[in-house]
């Protein structure tokens, strides 16, 4: 029995990419280890083959609530298949999609990613392999709007057709899963009413993962209400998946009540609008207290200058007083001297 039951190899190699997954901008990486820097880390592996069946194959399934039909798979393989002339064996990519419809009703579909079979060749030959599963997903199973994915399994696997040859190997590099969400802009504001104006911000999100390129910002307003600060148009040439932009503008009006504004946030790939009302003060007229302060400030100073005159009346008269009982007394005893 043992004589024989065959090993069908599949061989992971490992990369030398980064195992680090994008949490910034970008499209995100959903698997765990698929450079293999870490071995079989996070992979379920199967290896034993018999005659004229079974299979080798390793595989990941990832479950998260933030999953979406946007995905792509890409990985490099190379193929050796010993015996020229004998298509019997082969390798494959095979994604299984666990779908819910709108009743909440949870489906399984399993669909060849990409197949690859080789009369022959040589080592190391790799090629790489880039598949939309979003479009492999309307091609094989159909229109996509009304499921939503709740999990998603990757398997890569190495099989044969009727008898396998001594030695036929599949090998496998650089494996990635990413969900490519398209670019989703998301406008939000809110304001700081000051004392005779408004300061008015505008934070523009960008919630899908794929970048949003030449982005324009812009704020309309009622023929009542002006932008007195700028710009009024605001322009990025990229805001990155999964991050966010706040600019701001200072609006003011003659008079107070809310007016009607509308923020305009467009990109090549997507645009948002938000509509709202904003409170607004209109200036306080400050003249005629000015002038209150003025006349006030004027009578004290003029009050002010007469009590000071009063006062050096009084001195002088005082002095003038005692100067001439000096000399009153001076003169009265001049005259006592002589008689």
């Amino acid at each position: 029995m043992l004589n024989r039951a065959l090993i069908v190899c599949l061989c992971i190699v490992a990369g030398l990419s980064s195992t680090v997954r994008s949490t910034y901008g970008g499209p995100y990486k959903l698997l765990v280890n698929g450079s293999f820097v870490n071995g079989l880390r996070g992979w379920t592996s199967e290896g034993l083959v018999y005659l004229e069946q079974g299979y080798g194959s390793i595989s990941q399934t990832i479950e998260r609530q933030d999953l979406s039909l946007f995905l792509e798979l890409s990985y490099e393989v190379c193929t050796v298949f010993r015996i020229v002339g004998s298509p019997t064996s082969y390798a494959r990519s095979i994604i299984t999609y666990h779908v819910a419809d709108a009743q909440g009703r949870v489906e399984e579909f399993t669909v060849v990613g990409k197949r690859h079979e080789e009369l022959g060749g040589g080592f190391p030959n790799f090629q790489s392999v880039r598949i939309d599963l979003r479009e492999l997903f309307h091609k094989s199973i159909g229109l996509d709007q009304t499921y939503s994915l709740r999990k998603v399994k990757v398997a890569l696997e190495l099989g044969f057709h009727i008898f396998a040859p001594f030695v036929s190997s599949a090998y496998f590099k650089n494996v990635s899963l990413k969900r490519c969400n398209p670019a989703k802009l998301v406008v939000q504001q809110h304001h700081n009413e000051l004392v005779d104006r408004t300061e008015l911000f505008a934070t523009v999100a960008n919630s899908g993962d794929l970048d949003a390129s030449n982005l324009i910002v812009r704020l309309d307003v009622s023929a009542d209400l002006q932008v007195v600060s700028q710009p009024v148009i605001f322009q990025r040439s990229l805001l990155e998946g999964r991050s966010s932009w706040q600019v701001s503008w200072i609006v003011s009006a003659r008079s107070s009540g809310s007016y009607p504004i509308t923020i305009h946030a467009m990109a090549d790939q997507a645009e948002a609008q938000l509509s709202a009302l904003v409170p607004v003060r209109a200036p306080q007229p400050v003249t005629t207290q000015t002038t209150i302060q003025t006349v006030t400030s004027i009578q004290a100073v003029t009050t002010r200058v007469m009590t000071l005159s009063i006062e050096l009346l009084v001195l002088i008269v005082l002095a003038v007083g005692v100067i001439v009982a000096v000399v009153v007394y001076t003169y009265s005893n001049q005259r006592k001297r002589r008689s």
